[in-house]
């Protein structure tokens, strides 16, 4: 098959598109679960024989097969449905005089394999203090098809750049000077390593969007005059020549200004006309943009200017891709100020372009914008933005470019504070902006086993596809071979997007003087933290609401896509004391997902009770009390649901043998319970865990780390398979053994190596080895 391949690619020379295959493989009778397969069959139509494949879940079903988009109406296939993981094709019936009607087609497209060989060579001359002569010529060999000798007669060709600058000429005691002269040829078939034109040349040329390329001169003039640095005017002028016929010229004068006490800013004028005759293509473009403005002590007071008319005519008749548009946003600005920033502006743009065989009013648009800001001292800081944008549709026959009357609001406020000497920060930002959020489909992918956290569970309703409830949470980690995914759809809702976020820090010791006792000596010796962040994607409409985020409760809202909510709350005593420490936290994180199989609502809470006592240098007891519940509520999938309150207490005991060895036991015990919907008791879990850990510094950066966990679970009663997993932490009822062996070594001084062995056992299965290489390179 390998050899089949080489032999059509090196049969259809550079031309790409025909380096096609049939992707028919026939994978014999032992499919593998949830693999697309499809049956083949001859039909007859018109008296004429058709090969088609069709897809099915019999075992006589032995064909596996890719099908590629070929274009509308060149293939006999399109899609019919689409499972979670791959699509299902339909064959087409043709037309009654026997043309295509579908859309994709059994081919396989390959890459064609490629070389690029350029050599370049410069040369600058210096004649005198202001004039150089400069010259710059590469040679390109490229190869399309290495593997085919067809159409390799124009593999080479050339691109040189030669001209005369003469730079900062005094022509007067303050009046400067400078010229530049070139010319250019680029060949046609001339590729360099990264890319043959800019990225904004077809707007420089006013070109077609995918022009032929052919041999190209350019021939260009620039002059420039400075008058005491502070006033500039420059004109350029270029000509193009691609053949008898195809021609375009382009004149470009830009006049800068940044004299005291008067007009300042800058401006340019753009004419760019570009001909050909044998396409009886003629078009024209006039582009005015600037900036021009009055300083007023630490105000500007100006106006921005982006015009443009585009004129495209075909023969003696306008054509589409006309347009005109003019753009003024007159301003207020402050410039070198600190302490207080303004910059306030409000944007009118009237569109016109040709449209349905004339040129009509598109649209007009207003876009309101303000941002100030206040810095009294080096310690707090306040800004706040504002924009609103009115558009108008002036036509109706522009609304099948999906455009229509849209108000759109953005707003950002923030605050920020921030005395390290008193001990005192904090931060706080409310968004509100005008967006259009996609549906998301949700897929899994497959990967190398240990890599993913699902496996596939078998095709339950017998219809041959992945569907989404035979995906699971794997009960062994180091087997699981599929990830869940996000992608975003084609399906786009408008909506506002609301954030509201903050943070407070307070270190009492920074606030409280030596010395004190009683109830002031131990706030002195405490830190609280506390974060939020709440996220609202709210259906957009009209009315005030969808502007204010709901701070009591994220998900009341029924007008909610999709919505996040994080609070924790931390409180420190005695931080990084050498006796001990002593820690409590909050936290509370709640998410709503949109996803085209319906909403789906997670939730973890939970209250942490730290305790830290150090037994000396070396030795330190810790224990962790933990108690919280876990949620999940998907909207069409039962078997993802579940609603666990669970307690944990971890007692650790801690040995610092010396700075390279560190060795650490810990007893965990945790008791979880599920409860239904209807909050009844559903199945509950002990699990008991053992672990050693051990780490080991030796030589330079080097080290190595083992653990083992011994664990015995003892679930009660039944849940959801999700909920199972839960309850069970992934791992098997009874007894589990869970170690890895982990190594890094520096091979060199920026390269580390690192080695993994992890294993796993558990009653009534059998055990698993995996082993993982890395290579990490540091720049």
């Amino acid at each position: 098959a390998y050899q089949r391949i080489r032999d059509s690619l090196r049969l259809v020379g550079d031309e790409g598109g025909a380096a096609l295959t049939s992707s028919v493989e026939e994978a014999g009778f032992s499919a593998a679960e949830g693999q697309t397969r499809y049956l083949r069959r001859d039909t007859l139509i018109n008296g004429r024989l058709y090969e088609r494949y069709v897809f099915s879940t019999d075992s006589a079903a032995v064909y596996k097969i890719s099908f590629s988009f070929v274009g509308q109406g060149q293939g006999f296939y399109t899609r019919d449905f689409r499972g979670v993981n791959r699509v299902i094709y339909k064959w087409v019936p043709p037309a009654a005089a026997g043309s295509p009607q579908g859309d994709y087609a059994p081919l396989r497209q390959w890459v064609l394999p490629r070389l690029l060989q350029v050599l370049d060579a410069g040369l600058h001359y210096q004649l005198n203090d202001h004039m150089r002569l400069y010259s710059e010529t590469a040679l390109s060999a490229e190869d399309l098809n290495r593997l085919s000798s067809l159409d390799d007669d124009d593999n080479l060709d050339l691109a040189t750049r030669s001209g005369l600058a003469v730079e900062r000429i005094r022509l007067a005691d303050s009046l400067q000077m400078s010229v530049d002269v070139n010319f250019q040829y680029v060949g046609r078939a001339y590729t360099n390593l990264d890319r043959v034109y800019q990225a904004e040349y077809n707007r420089q040329w006013n070109l077609e969007q995918d022009f032929e390329r052919r041999d190209e001169r350019i021939g260009q003039a620039r002059v420039g005059f400075s008058y005491k640095n502070k006033l500039d005017w420059q004109v350029d002028a270029a000509y193009r020549n691609v053949g008898e016929g195809r021609t375009a010229y382009r004149q470009v004068y830009r006049l800068s200004s940044s004299w005291p006490r008067w007009l300042q800013g800058n401006y340019s004028f753009t004419h760019i006309a570009n001909n050909d005759l044998h396409a009886q293509r003629f078009s024209r473009w006039l582009r005015h943009e600037g900036e021009v403005y009055q300083p007023l002590g630490k105000l500007r007071l100006g106006v921005e200017l982006w015009a443009e008319n585009r004129s495209e005519m075909l023969a003696d008749t306008s054509r589409e891709g006309s347009f005109s548009f003019l753009d003024l946003t007159p301003f207020l600005r402050t410039a070198g100020t600190r302490k207080f920033v303004l910059d306030a502006s409000v944007n009118y743009r009237r569109e016109r372009a040709f449209w349905q065989g004339k040129k009509r009013e598109k649209s007009l648009a207003y876009t309101y914008y303000l941002k100030y800001g206040f810095t009294p001292s080096k310690n707090f800081q306040f800004q706040h933005t504002f924009s609103l944008r009115d558009f108008r549709l002036r036509d109706t026959a522009f609304a099948a470019q999906g455009l229509s009357n849209t108000r759109l609001i953005q707003t950002n406020l923030q605050a920020r504070y921030l005395n390290n000497k008193r001990g005192l920060s904090g931060n706080l930002l409310y968004e509100v902006r005008s967006e259009g959020v996609a549906r998301r489909d949700l897929m899994f992918i497959e990967v190398n086993p240990g890599q993913g956290q699902y496996e596939y569970i078998g095709d339950f309703n017998g219809n041959g596809v992945q569907d989404l409830d035979e995906f699971q949470l794997s009960t062994n980690p180091l087997v699981a071979n599929y990830v869940r995914v996000l992608i975003p759809s084609r399906e786009l809702f408008p909506t506002t997007k609301l954030n509201l976020s903050g943070s407070l820090r307070l270190e009492f010791s920074k606030m409280i003087p030596k010395g004190k006792k009683g109830l002031l000596w131990l706030w002195r010796n405490t830190r609280m933290i506390s974060q939020f962040r709440l996220s609202q994607n709210k259906s957009r409409s009209s009315g005030l609401g969808s502007f204010l985020i709901n701070v009591v409760d994220v998900f009341a809202d029924t007008t909610l896509l999709d919505a996040t909510s994080f609070f924790r709350q931390d409180l420190s005593f005695f931080p990084n004391h050498p006796v001990g420490e002593l820690k409590f936290a909050y936290l509370d994180n709640q998410s709503k997902l949109f996803l085209s199989t319906g909403t789906e609502v997670r939730s973890l809470s939970y209250w942490r009770f730290h305790q830290r006592l150090n037994l000396g240098s070396k030795q330190s007891l810790e224990h962790e009390l933990r108690t919280g519940r876990k949620r999940s509520l998907a909207e069409n999938f039962e078997s993802r649901n579940f609603h666990i309150r669970f307690i944990q207490s971890e007692p650790r005991f801690n040995l610092q043998f010396n700075r390279k060895f560190r060795f650490s036991s810990s007893y965990t015990y945790i008791f979880k319970q599920n409860f239904t919907h209807t909050l009844e008791k559903d199945a509950k879990a002990h699990i008991h865990k053992f672990s050693l850990e051990s780490n080991w510094n030796f030589q330079d950066r080097n080290r190595l780390m083992g653990r083992l966990e011994l664990v015995n679970v003892n679930q009660q009663g039944e849940a959801s398979f999700s909920g199972q997993y839960e309850l069970r932490e992934g791992l098997q009822q009874g007894f589990n053994a869970i170690w890895q062996l982990m190594t890094a070594y520096r091979i060199l001084a920026n390269v580390e190596l690192n080695l993994t062995y992890d294993g796993r056992a558990a009653v009534d299965r059998p055990v698993v080895h995996t082993g993982r290489i890395q290579l990490r390179a540091f720049f």
